[in-house]
């Protein structure tokens, strides 16, 4: 996939590797690595710094990303949404934003939304073009919360294949 115009692009550079990449005209933003096969743990690593993602919880999960002075905190609802516990750009909640279109990402509290995930084409999840809808820069919070959602993203779509292949089976 070629990038045109600085959009911003969510990639999963390696089939064997859960690695992901967040870049804008060729260069590279933010890479997200889990920690291994199975598991919700993983490191950001940006221009500005390190940070970490973990889950602690099982029903509800709560999801940390903590690095140097920055605390991000989430909490899983019934609904597969996640909430910010304090909302960053007017971002609150991660979630579907079209269930047909297989679209994802941050909105406000009235549901408008902010960021949005959406496939390169229907048949390819390993692509995604990141829209930032609110205007504006793509600050430091703003990146941070991009990182944020493709790590929900990428939940979002293992929990969705396992249910598939438990459902098959």
């Amino acid at each position: 996939m070629e990038e045109q115009d600085g959009r911003l692009l969510w990639t999963k550079p390696s089939w064997l590797r859960r690695e992901f990449v967040l870049t804008r005209g060729g260069r590279v933003l933010a890479r997200l690595t889990f920690g291994g096969w199975g598991s919700s743990s993983a490191t950001v690593q940006t221009r500005e710094g390190w940070w970490t993602i973990s889950r602690d919880g099982f029903w509800r999960p709560r999801i940390t990303m903590q690095g140097g002075a920055t605390l991000l905190a989430a909490r899983a609802s019934w609904s597969g949404n996640y909430e910010l516990e304090s909302g960053i750009d007017g971002a609150l909640r991660w979630g579907c934003l079209s269930f047909w279109k297989q679209q994802f990402g941050w909105s406000r509290a009235d549901g408008a939304p902010l960021i949005r995930y959406r496939p390169e084409s229907a048949f390819c999840q390993r692509v995604h073009f990141v829209d930032l809808l609110g205007g504006g820069e793509l600050t430091e919070s703003r990146l941070l919360l991009v990182v944020l959602g493709g790590y929900f993203l990428q939940r979002t779509q293992e929990d969705s294949a396992a249910a598939a292949v438990a459902a098959s089976a």
